[in-house]
């Protein structure tokens, strides 16, 4: 799998040799994000095709994306982790006292007993779940690294999960972070870790606050336009 970074979107692609096709084609479906299609062409050459398809397929993810919000999870359907989208399996089980979520590296499976579809309630109880049951595995080692690099301290760290925030320092500079970040890219997460220990120093928004984080964190500009269009 290959990727290409367009603005904030990260369009990753599989290449199908087919010499039958004159042309090269781009689809995206339920089986495959992206998948290019066509002669033997080199990962330069393919790139180029994606890059001139970019606008068009950040908006097919889109719509993809929002299918997944708006409508059930089944089997096919993709599902937002660390920056990308990622295939779902659903299986049905009536042994099962209630869905389950597990990851496997390169798909999601959710085995349910309620049937192959599972509705929104349903589905943001259980991946909020795996959200949880991951963020302290995956971030307490993210945020002990950017202690480190920044000199920067909380007293404390906790998750709890948020509709309207990524994360906050407390007064006591505790911080809070929300396991819902976790959909994110590890870059993005990481500005999150690092503008909630600036508030370890500064607690308001002002331009101090700004010149610390852009000491620690230069991209920080590109990351906070990511968060605005990722939270819903």
């Amino acid at each position: 799998m290959s990727v290409y970074q367009y603005g904030t979107t990260q369009i990753t692609w599989r290449f199908k040799l087919d010499e039958t096709l004159k042309h090269h084609y781009i689809t995206i479906d339920n089986n495959e994000v992206v998948l290019l299609q066509g002669a033997d062409i080199n990962e330069n050459h393919q790139r180029l095709l994606i890059s001139k398809k970019a606008f068009w397929i950040k908006k097919q993810l889109k719509r993809h994306a929002n299918q997944v919000k708006a409508n059930v999870i089944k089997t096919g359907s993709r599902i937002l982790y660390s920056g990308r989208y990622y295939y779902c399996d659903v299986i049905y089980d009536q042994s099962v006292v209630q869905p389950t979520i597990t990851f496997n590296h390169s798909k999601f499976t959710i085995t349910s007993n309620i049937g192959l579809t599972i509705d929104e309630a349903s589905f943001t109880k259980i991946i909020n779940q795996f959200y949880v049951d991951k963020c302290k595995n995956k971030l307490i080692s993210r945020i002990r690294y950017w202690q480190k690099q920044t000199g920067l301290t909380a007293n404390a760290i906790s998750f709890k999960l948020s509709k309207n925030k990524w994360g906050y320092c407390k007064s006591n500079n505790e911080l809070i972070i929300n396991p819902r970040c976790l959909r994110l890219s590890p870059a993005t997460v990481d500005y999150i870790i690092v503008h909630e220990l600036c508030h370890t120093v500064e607690k308001l928004h002002n331009d101090d606050f700004w010149q610390l984080v852009d000491t620690h964190f230069p991209e920080r500009k590109k990351q906070e336009d990511i968060l605005k269009e990722n939270f819903d």
